[in-house]
């Protein structure tokens, strides 16, 4: 089909359809670009802020995993847990009256891991 053929047929009311749905499209667009901006505006000016925060100023964060015949959990998991680099962390592991020795591999992680991160 040749183009130019297809372009003659279409009437002026088509036209003007047609320009109405380009500028909605244009107008609209224009409107999301400008509504979608904030968070990248508000994410730019905090990288700023976020950067002269003194690590003393972070609040202390406490984990608490409670365990009952967990072994085998808390040895795959553990390490992930006790490799965090937050500045002020405390981790406190209970055991509750486990009976396939996870009160053993909790000391044993916790023991392995100081040894090698130096916590």
């Amino acid at each position: 089909m040749n183009t130019t053929a297809f372009i003659d047929r279409i009437s002026t009311l088509e036209w003007v359809v047609i320009g109405l749905y380009l500028i909605f499209f244009i107008v609209q667009l224009i409107y999301y670009l400008y509504l979608f901006r904030k968070p990248y505006q508000h994410a730019k000016k905090n990288a700023t802020v976020n950067d002269i925060i003194d690590e003393k100023e972070l609040p202390g964060i406490s984990i608490i995993i409670t365990a009952k015949n967990e072994a085998e959990n808390l040895r795959r998991n553990l390490p992930f847990i006790l490799s965090q680099d937050y500045p002020n962390l405390q981790i406190i592991a209970v055991d509750n009256a486990s009976t396939d020795g996870t009160d053993k591999k909790i000391i044993d992680k916790i023991n392995s891991t100081e040894g090698n991160n130096g916590k």
